[in-house]
């Protein structure tokens, strides 16, 4: 402020909020999630990942988890795909954006992963095996998430896409 250097004060405050939006989730991971460890450890990787990437990652969890009878192996395995490919296709854009949001309804959790990306998607092709659209990727993950998904009638995954944001809607019911 004494040297009136605006650009400077700009980009010290820039990496002040990003501190403050890493701290923000850490708590958010700290006292939701505290009790669910291997969505925690999951959760924490990708903040990471997320950062050394320049991902703005928000992360909004209004609810414990619980994923009744879905295996955790299962339920990780789908969680860690959508993330991973949320995270890969925010990189990618212009925007660099990525949010999950967990929430309970009155008869289960919804859990949605929204992320910003470039390019086209399409969705009637997105879980057919060797599908991809990156390079020196196998098109194994969708795929297998397709196939975790029949093995529970109580989980659902609804996909959507706009002009700039790709959604993922996982909903479990009790």
């Amino acid at each position: 402020l004494k040297l009136d250097d605006i650009d400077g004060l700009k980009e010290y405050f820039k990496h002040i909020l990003m501190d403050a939006k890493y701290v923000n989730n850490m708590f958010l991971l700290n006292s939701y999630i505290k009790n669910f460890p291997p969505l925690y450890g999951l959760l924490l990787s990708k903040l990471v990942y997320a950062e050394k990437n320049g991902i703005t990652f928000n992360i909004n969890v209004c609810s414990e988890i619980s994923i009744g009878d879905v295996s955790l192996p299962d339920f990780c395995r789908i969680i860690g795909v959508l993330l991973d490919n949320a995270l890969e296709a925010a990189a990618e854009s212009e925007k660099k954006v990525m949010e999950l949001d967990i929430s309970k309804s009155n008869n289960g959790i919804n859990i949605k992963i929204i992320n910003t990306f470039s390019g086209n998607i399409d969705l009637n092709k997105i879980f057919d095996l060797g599908f991809t659209t990156k390079k020196e990727h196998t098109g194994y993950g969708l795929y297998e998430v397709g196939k975790l998904l029949k093995k529970y009638d109580k989980m659902t995954l609804k996909t959507d896409v706009s002009e700039e944001t790709f959604t993922q809607n996982l909903f479990i019911k009790r």
